[in-house]
């Protein structure tokens, strides 16, 4: 039988979300727009016939966030198009372990943090259940407040720079409004989205509407379903409450 999934555990899930769909991209396009500006980075893409191998390696979406780089920035662009972006055109010194490699404590270049978050995301967006334990969530926010740290000293951040707002987000001070539009802009997320036609706690549904009932919680009578609706600009996360008869 599967174990229920905690309101804890949800909610660790939620905010452990938060930061790695609007945090972590925010990170990463401060590190690069003041040396590679946007628009020389599309030439890049554009110019050289030897990146259009390169270029087959993203989603549709992902293209499309590439095309808009001249009008738009960086702004459009979510981690994992950063990630690839960064990578293949060495934007930011290789890790000290290499790309795709887990960094260790020590390794603490920009290149080590942009890998960091990249695990994180992956690992926070791909997991089947919408779950994350004290102590999964305890190295999560430690690590992700040491990154914002070290970036908020490089940039000379002001008090309420990266490290603040993720501690906010631990703290849970930002509705979870937030979550569901993070999750809407980030193409892989949304792409990974199927459904689960026989999961007792979680179902996912995406098409043109997205239904995402991310826990489901039978107590003393009582069912709990969170979902969240998505339907063109307008969002919405709410908790239903049903007594069963």
């Amino acid at each position: 039988m599967a174990s229920v999934v905690s309101g804890d555990e949800f909610k660790g899930h939620v905010s452990a979300s938060i930061v790695v769909l609007d945090i972590y991209p925010e990170i990463m396009r401060e590190m690069i727009h003041n040396e590679f500006p946007p628009k020389s980075v599309l030439r890049l893409i554009q110019n050289h016939e030897v990146n259009q191998t390169f270029v087959k390696q993203f989603t549709p979406k992902e293209r499309r966030m590439i095309s808009k780089l001249d009008s738009d920035g960086y702004n459009d662009l979510d981690l994992p198009c950063l990630y690839k972006v960064i990578r293949y055109f060495h934007l930011i010194p290789t890790p000290r372990k290499g790309w795709g490699q887990r960094p260790q404590p020590e390794d603490q270049s920009e290149g080590d943090d942009i890998e960091r978050m990249k695990r994180h995301c992956s690992d926070i967006i791909h997991r089947t259940r919408a779950r994350l334990t004290e102590s999964e969530k305890h190295f999560f926010f430690r690590e992700s407040i040491e990154i914002a740290k070290r970036m908020d000293n490089r940039i000379g951040s002001p008090r309420n720079g990266f490290e603040s707002r993720i501690q906010n987000v631990q703290s849970n001070l930002l509705i979870q409004e937030k979550y569901v539009e993070a999750l809407e802009k980030n193409a892989e997320y949304q792409g990974s989205l199927q459904e689960v036609p026989h999961g007792p706690n979680i179902s996912l549904y995406y098409g043109n509407d997205i239904l995402m009932k991310l826990n489901k919680q039978e107590e003393e009578g009582m069912q709990i379903l969170f979902f969240a609706n998505f339907k063109g600009k307008h969002s919405f996360f709410r908790e239903l409450e049903r007594n069963e008869k």
